[in-house]
């Protein structure tokens, strides 16, 4: 178990600068020791840092396009490590993009909609409508009526508290 602490100033310039080598470098493996290094909210400050200070170079495109073009046999770790990145940085944008793959393609996955929806309930529920409106132009009950229908439809509205 880590920690719970509070990383100092002249600490978060360390990491982020430890962090910048390692997406220059594209190494998935030390990569991913960094990221288990930290807790999640330890983790979101030194992303956040890392996003504000390398304006031109976000963490999780660099992850998806640099690190992995050089680690194409390795997608189960860069799906691990792209999930704890942006779970850290921005929890309700993750469960947002997790929203909108469940109903993307042909067809709706319901069990993983339904188990979205059963986790997130609640006052989190609010933050990820408003992450889904602003990253997808729609709000998510325009989505879900959009991709489901009949009582099911209206039951995930309803759980997520935004009718239609």
């Amino acid at each position: 178990d880590k920690e719970e602490k509070t990383l100092e100033n002249s600490e978060i310039k360390t990491e982020v600068n430890k962090l910048h080598s390692l997406l220059e470098a594209a190494d998935l493996s030390e990569l991913l020791r960094f990221v288990a290094s930290f807790t999640t909210a330890q983790l979101g400050v030194v992303v956040r840092s890392y996003n504000s200070h390398h304006q031109d170079a976000h963490v999780v495109s660099t992850i998806k396009e640099k690190v992995a073009a050089a680690n194409k046999h390795c997608h189960d770790h860069l799906h691990i490590l792209l999930f704890t990145v942006m779970q850290a940085a921005d929890p309700a944008r993750h469960v947002a993009l997790l929203f909108e793959e469940s109903m993307s393609g042909l067809g709706t996955n319901e069990d993983q909609l339904s188990r979205l929806v059963a986790i997130h309930r609640g006052p989190f529920m609010e933050k990820v409508k408003v992450a889904y409106n602003i990253d997808y132009s729609r709000t998510l009950a325009e989505r879900v009526k959009g991709d489901t229908s009949g009582l099911y439809s209206n039951l995930i509205c309803h759980l997520i508290n935004q009718p239609i």
